[in-house]
């Protein structure tokens, strides 16, 4: 039972993935060579999961600041630090 939801899990996740690879493979498949033998299919499938994740991180990376951005508390800490900042010194 529960394997079966972990696989249906990883189906409904990597189906758009699988899409997008079939969808480069046909629109670059005049560029790729025309023989590829098991291992270069797996270097090239390991390079594009590879950028796949780069991709992914960098952006988490810029979701995360955007949300932080508009966070109270670090709305609150930057305009201390403003405040702090821009003293008169007397």
């Amino acid at each position: 039972m529960i394997i079966r939801i972990i696989n249906s899990l990883l189906e409904v996740l990597t189906r758009p993935y699988i899409y997008i690879q079939k969808y480069i493979l046909v629109a670059f498949q005049s560029h790729l060579p025309i023989h590829f033998d098991e291992k270069s299919w797996y270097i090239l499938f390991g390079f594009m999961t590879f950028l796949a994740f780069i991709v992914a991180y960098i952006l988490s990376r810029y979701i995360t600041l955007q949300d932080a951005d508009d966070d109270p508390v670090y709305q609150r800490a930057q305009f201390f630090s403003m405040q702090r900042k821009h003293r008169k010194v007397t």
